[in-house]
């Protein structure tokens, strides 16, 4: 629940920054922490 908040954060950082490569970057890093195989890897 902590990487969704965090996430959350930083891609209203981005939204606010209007930079596609940085919201791209945060798309990707947030498809990683809500990927099935890292979330098992965490837990």
């Amino acid at each position: 629940m902590q990487h969704l908040l965090l996430a959350g954060a930083l891609v209203l950082a981005v939204s606010l920054g209007g930079c596609a490569e940085l919201d791209d970057a945060i798309d990707s890093a947030v498809a990683f922490l809500d990927a099935p195989k890292t979330q098992q890897a965490v837990s």
